[in-house]
């Protein structure tokens, strides 16, 4: 009886919930690693990350090695540029974030896995449709900052 229920599990899984008319908003959309993320600071260390949007906030996702040292767990850096580009090829140009790490962590708004390589930044807010920077968040214009709750991973 137990292989018939890792079975199923497996074919629904194989399937797809979707396909089945199961499946709920997915939280990750399914176009979004089309959508990476440079992470850049001012050493010249990087990597990368992907933005993760849901109805109440935005956020950047990366391995904690990343932003964090293994060896001592301390911030790389207290500043990070992000850069990513538009979904469409026709849209020209990139999207540039600067992000204060320091101020984010001494507001809550980055989470780092205890035990696991991932990294949560919080650095905007979901308000009617459209989006707010979170304290320590510049885009290279003025901004709105909008509720600095910190969030839990």
């Amino acid at each position: 009886m137990t292989k018939i229920l890792w079975i199923l599990i497996l074919t629904v899984a194989l399937l797809g919930a979707e396909t089945l008319g199961l499946a709920a908003q997915r939280t990750l959309p399914e176009d979004n690693l089309a959508y990476p993320v440079l992470i850049a600071f001012p050493s010249g260390a990087s990597g990368s990350g992907f933005y993760l949007r849901n109805t109440e906030a935005v956020f950047l996702v990366t391995a904690k090695h990343v932003l964090f040292d293994p060896t001592n767990d301390k911030l790389r850096g207290n500043s990070v540029t992000l850069i990513s580009y538009p979904r469409t090829v026709r849209d020209s140009g990139r999207n540039k974030l600067t992000l204060d790490l320091a101020l984010l962590q001494s507001v809550g708004a980055i989470k780092e896995h205890p035990s696991e390589d991932v990294a949560v930044v919080r650095i905007g807010t979901v308000v009617s449709g459209s989006t707010s920077t979170v304290s320590g968040t510049d885009t290279g214009s003025r901004s709105n900052v909008v509720n600095d709750t910190p969030f839990t991973l």
